[in-house]
């Protein structure tokens, strides 16, 4: 994810490690971070698109 391209993006995941509580420059475990909704987004996302890669490659095989 890019923050040039998506205005106020940085602010609003700088927003979600304090809401984690986590200071500016420390690192939140992923147990943690997994549980927020803009992290469960896109993971989901991101199981989505390589769900329908497989399924692609699987009935495309040359």
């Amino acid at each position: 994810m890019s923050a040039n391209g998506h205005p106020g993006i940085a602010e609003r995941l700088a927003g979600m490690f304090v809401e984690l509580g986590a200071e500016e420059t420390e690192a939140v475990p992923l147990h943690l971070l997994s549980q927020h909704p803009i992290i469960q987004d896109c993971l989901h996302m991101i199981f989505v698109t390589v769900l329908r890669l497989h399924r692609w490659i699987r009935w495309n095989r040359f």
